[in-house]
């Protein structure tokens, strides 16, 4: 059997150990879903308002309680002929009784089962909407941290060319073959590159403790964004119809539209109270009294009550006119979420377009750069070019290479903000954008 060599040996575990520890879009995101404190906050209240069916329906269900009392009672008899003195008398008292109660009519009981189901179905819609916010949150959060980790690759990257610019620059200085301006250029350059890099440092640090907090664990290494990841430009092509949808399908614009569904109910029902109730009520029991006359019964007794408000010192036309200002609140937020919506879903729509074209156009002005970079340094090395001209291209050639990342990250960022928009957001378009890591 052939061993295997030691140098190859190394070179497998090193790949297997890297994209072992690597993780992924999906990996945070299932992450955070069993850590995320927001969406676990959106859970209980969905759990919460399943509750709202049950507790109205309890309502119109028949209640059965036992109520019961035992004690001694005092009585002053005092008696019609004048000479007998009055007679105290001790008895002791039981009584105990079954009561059956059931509602009969009760209009506001009867509205208050719809106004359950809209409450129910507000609550899966805002589980709904904090699903998708996470969906956003995490590939948000994931690209965010990527975009600095490049740019601190970047700033070091350029640093370290700047600093051997600088050992050149001293010596052609030192050779009489360069200004003593370049050599300070070359190390102010120098300076400015290190104070970015310390900067991005710490910015990467805090935005690895944003990673923590959505998820609660530390991801030390995320994978990166194949170089040849698609563009795909949105499905259907015309933006109008991307607001449209938007308009009728946005779930935040869904909630507020419940909310005055709410409202509505809620207002039919305190109209509702202005009617008569009818309950019925039946009760069985026994009831034993002592002392010098003991007697005991047994008591039967089935009745109809009917209860109506004539006058609540205007309470209800009161609560009527505050629903009614508040409804009317709802309707101009709807409103203004709809403009809201309609402009975050043209943007979005805008970022993805105008992303294909600025990703496209800062490939190429990197591969510009980098021929205008060869020239300059054979310039350079000829003596016909200075340091500050190595610099200065240099330096714009990494400003389109960290431009040209973080409008990749942009690109995709957009692609499932519009989604989000128009409420369609989910695991599905994770997966894809997953399928462009490495």
């Amino acid at each position: 059997m052939k061993k295997v060599p030691l140098e190859l040996l190394a070179l497998f575990i090193l790949i297997f150990s890297t994209s072992a520890h690597a993780t992924n879009l999906l990996d945070l995101f299932y992450s955070a879903v069993e850590n995320d404190p927001t969406l676990k906050a959106a859970q209980s209240s969905k759990k919460a308002g399943g509750e709202a069916k049950p507790k109205a329906l309890s309502k119109l269900l028949p209640k059965i309680s036992v109520s019961g009392h035992a004690g001694k009672a005092s009585h002053d008899i005092k008696h019609a002929i004048p000479e007998i003195e009055k007679e105290r008398q001790i008895s002791n008292e039981i009584a105990i009784s079954l009561v059956l109660s059931q509602p009969i009519f009760n209009l506001s009981t009867f509205r208050e089962q719809k106004h359950a189901e809209i409450h129910q179905t507000q609550s899966e819609l805002r589980y709904r909407i904090a699903q998708q916010d996470l969906i956003y949150r995490v590939a948000h959060t994931y690209f965010t941290t990527l975009s600095y980790k490049d740019r601190l690759g970047f700033a070091r990257s350029e640093r370290n060319k700047i600093a051997k610019l600088v050992k050149i620059a001293e010596k052609r200085f030192e050779n009489g073959n360069a200004e003593a301006f370049e050599v300070l250029e070359a190390q102010a350059k120098h300076d400015m590159a290190l104070a970015r890099e310390i900067k991005l440092e710490s910015q990467l640090l805090t935005q690895r403790d944003e990673l923590i907090r959505i998820t609660g664990t530390s991801q030390d290494k995320l994978m990166a964004v194949k170089p040849d990841a698609p563009l795909i430009p949105p499905s259907p092509s015309n933006m109008q119809d991307w607001a449209d949808t938007a308009r009728e399908q946005n779930l935040l614009i869904a909630i507020k539209e419940i909310e005055a569904s709410l409202i509505r109910q809620e207002l039919a029902i305190i109209r509702a109270k202005r009617y008569p109730t009818v309950d019925l009520n039946a009760s069985y029991g026994r009831n034993d009294y002592g002392g010098a006359y003991p007697q005991n019964s047994l008591d039967a007794a089935i009745t109809l009550n009917l209860n109506m408000t004539l006058y609540d010192g205007n309470h209800l036309s009161t609560h009527l006119r505050e629903k009614k200002h508040i409804f009317e609140r709802i309707m101009h937020e709807i409103e203004a979420k709809e403009r809201e919506v309609t402009l975050n879903t043209r943007s979005s729509y805008l970022g993805v377009i105008t992303g294909i074209s600025y990703v496209k156009a800062l490939k190429k002005a990197i591969d510009s750069g980098e021929q205008s970079l060869r020239s300059v340094h054979k310039g350079f090395e000829k003596g016909e070019k200075s340091t500050i001209d190595v610099l200065n291209v240099q330096q714009e050639l990494f400003k389109n290479k960290q431009e040209y990342a973080n409008s990749r990250y942009q690109y995709i960022l957009s692609m499932l903000s519009l989604k989000q928009n128009i409420g369609t957001l989910s695991i599905d378009d994770l997966e894809q954008v997953n399928n462009w890591l490495y």
